[in-house]
Parts: structure tokens; sequence; C-alpha cells
């Protein structure tokens, strides 16, 4: 198969790679093919719907975009009719190979519009629909999707985080003000519309990186400082992935939209009662890169 042997079978022209529960624009594809003088033949790869639900998942976290349930089910719980009428439509000019992988240990090879009946085995468009929606209410009650992978799977519209932001804003300034009044009589200073807006806008800048502390990075670390605080520097290390460290461990100061290059080295203090430290030295400039040495102290006992 093609992607067992990474290529093209000897006797096959061209792949097409894509869904067919469609009969009109899946019948349109086929008549190109016949009219060009080729055969066509439909590789039909059958898995459990619940796999198609945990692929489309993975691929929300790792590109940001997913699949509805809808969408697998209508996929998924369509394709037996749309093969069923293409079959009768084309006959002998169309062929049709089911491998079914729904037991990966054991995958079964069907060939022949006869096999048709294995694909209806997954359920109705419906009956998929209602297994894949109690999957994702499963997989958020445990923890193993978050908020927006929930949403985007139920074909809810994402939240607005502006809105909810200042939802937030809002509960925090009251609180501020309830505590200013308890303590001295005084309501809490507003901050102005200019920097809540810069907020928000650094705010939604960071949503789509995945965000990991520098504690839980790897042993080097090279990227571009894409936010300076007064706590943290925050560096992009790739196009979803950044590494947040503590700005009080650094030796020296950085710059937004410097390119950095950080490298964990480990020493030892001579001092035996002197508590484990860590320190972090930014080193000479290496072309655009400055280097940073990531040092860890520990006591000798």
């Amino acid at each position: 198969m093609v992607l067992k042997e990474n290529e093209l079978p000897r006797n096959a022209h061209m792949l097409f790679e894509g869904q067919m529960s469609s009969y009109e624009t899946s019948a349109a594809k086929i008549k190109q093919v016949l009219e060009a003088g080729f055969r066509a033949n439909i590789i039909v790869v059958h898995a459990r719907s619940e796999d198609a639900l945990n692929n489309t998942l993975r691929r929300f976290y790792e590109e940001g975009r997913g699949s509805p349930i809808a969408t697998i089910a209508k996929i998924q719980g369509g394709l037996p009719q749309s093969l069923d009428q293409l079959g009768a439509h084309f006959g002998s000019d169309l062929m049709l190979d089911i491998i079914d992988v729904r037991d990966r240990s054991n995958p079964v090879h069907h060939r022949g519009f006869e096999s048709v009946f294995v694909l209806r085995t997954e359920g109705t468009n419906e009956q998929i629909e209602e297994r894949l929606r109690a999957a994702i209410e499963h997989y958020r009650s445990t923890g193993r999707i978050n908020d927006e992978a929930y949403r985007q799977a139920a074909g809810l519209d994402p939240r607005d985080h502006r809105t909810m932001d200042q939802q937030r804003h809002g509960r925090d300034q009251r609180d501020e003000r309830e505590r200013g009044v308890a303590q001295g009589g005084r309501e809490a200073p507003v901050l102005t519309g200019g920097r809540n807006q810069e907020s928000e806008a650094k705010h939604q800048s960071h949503q789509s990186l995945r965000i990991t502390d520098a504690s839980k990075a790897g042993q080097r670390v090279v990227g571009k400082v894409i936010d300076v605080t007064d706590e943290h520097v925050l560096v992009q290390t790739g196009k979803s992935d950044a590494v947040r460290f503590d700005r009080s461990d650094l030796s020296r100061e950085v710059d937004k939209g410097q390119r950095i290059s950080l490298e964990f080295k480990e020493l030892e203090r001579s001092r035996s009662n002197e508590r484990a430290t860590q320190s972090r030295e930014i080193q000479p400039e290496l072309g655009d890169t400055k280097q940073i040495s990531m040092k860890r102290t520990q006591d000798r006992g």
C-alpha cells in the first residue's frame, strides 16, 4: 500500500487523498480520471470514530486546527451511501478496497462494493456524533483536553478572550476598591485605557503559544525575546512554543526582539551550609545572538 511503501504502486498514475462522503463531488473526480483514460480505484482506510477524533484533537494542539465531531460523523456516517451510489453509477470502471484498521494489530483487507457493509458497523451520522460527544465530555471532565479544544470539537465558537479579560479586570478592580476602602478609605487607582489596550493586545498575542517554565526546559534554549516584564522574560523558541524565565535570574538585561541562546551548566559551591542557588549569566554576543549560561549551584553537604 501507498502509506506502507511510501511510494505509488508501479501501475498507479496519481493519488488523491480526501473524503468521499459526498456523491456529487466524488463522482466528478472519478469522471475526470476515467475521461483521462485511467481506471479509478478507491481505497478506504476504516478506523474507529474515536481514533479519528483523537487524531483531530492532536492536530488541534500541534497545528491549531481540528475538526468538529459533527464533521467527523458526517464524513464517516455518510461514506457508505456515497460508495453505494458510486459503485452503481460507474460499475466495473471503479474498484474499491477497504482496509479495516479498527484492530490495529489485525487489519483486514476487503475488496469490492459488496464489502461496504463493513463501514456501516460504525453507525449512522447521529450514532457516531452521539458517541463522540460523550467522548469529548469525558475528556473535558477528566482534564484530558482544555476548554479551547473542547469548544472546537463541539463546534462552538472560541471564547471571546477580550470579554473574559474585561470581566476579570472588572472583578479585580472592584476587589481592589473594596480593600482600599476597608484599609484606608481610598479607592484603588484605575489603569488608563491605553495601558489596558496594550495589555490586552499582548495577552492576545501570547494566547496561541505553548509556554513552558524555564525549570522544565531543555539543556539549551535558543530563541527570540518577545516580552520583558518586571518579573519575567518570555523567549519564543518555535512557531507555537515559548519559554518563560525569571528576570531576576539573569545577570544582564535583555531587550525585546533580541535573539538569545541559553545553556545550563552545573556548578558546586564550596560552602557546606549554603543553600542551592541558581544564576544565569549572559555571555558575549555571538553574531546577533547572545549566549546565556544558566548555572545551578549545589551544596556539597
